[in-house]
């Protein structure tokens, strides 16, 4: 990575490491959240230029949302979970006409599975630049659907397949804007 500013894919990277490895029954406060981020900095997790690339208030507005909390009082969260999953070419491709002729490996890196008294959900972070964008929430929400449907979709697959048990909720937290987008809810879910 080179010194000095860092491209947006790379402030991506930096705040997944962060999502990794915050503490989140920590106070959410942005000093306390920064203090953590200055610690992966110490341990050569974070380096300083991704470090300072974090965004701390929205980092703290997720902490503080209502998906945060869901993290905060999770039985069990699990974060970056990797998976590979064989699925035939017809359930990852919907205008393929051959099927059970030809499988499709897919592989995927989780960002949360939380797992409380609801069951599973599935969380994706997104970085996306939203704000400015679209003239309305509703309208960017749309366009975050449309570009990670299929994604979560395939993630969803892999969880029930591997660990053979639904998952009840699944969605992306869009850190530019602060919100939550509950894919079941907005009718994107096969």
């Amino acid at each position: 990575m080179q010194n000095g500013a860092l491209s947006a894919t790379e402030r991506g990277t930096a705040l997944h490491i962060m999502m990794q490895h915050i503490d989140f029954q920590a106070n959410g406060d942005i000093e306390t959240i920064r203090k953590q981020g200055i610690r992966l900095v110490d341990m050569e997790i974070l380096t300083h230029d991704q470090e300072a690339s974090l965004d701390y208030e929205r980092i703290a507005q997720f902490l503080q949302s209502p998906i945060g909390e869901k993290i905060r009082n999770a039985d069990k969260v699990t974060r970056e979970c990797p998976f590979s999953l064989t699925l035939d070419t017809s359930n990852v491709y919907s205008n393929w006409t051959d099927p059970g002729r030809e499988s499709v490996l897919v592989q995927g890196v989780i960002d949360c599975l939380i797992e409380d008294k609801d069951g599973l959900t599935l969380l994706d972070y997104k970085t996306d630049r939203l704000n400015g964008r679209f003239p309305s929430e509703e309208l960017a929400k749309r366009e975050l659907i449309r570009r990670y449907h299929t994604q979560l979709d395939l993630y969803k697959q892999a969880i029930e397949t591997i660990w053979k048990r639904p998952v009840a909720k699944a969605g992306l937290y869009a850190f530019d804007g602060g919100y939550f987008v509950d894919l079941v809810m907005e009718g994107e879910w096969r």
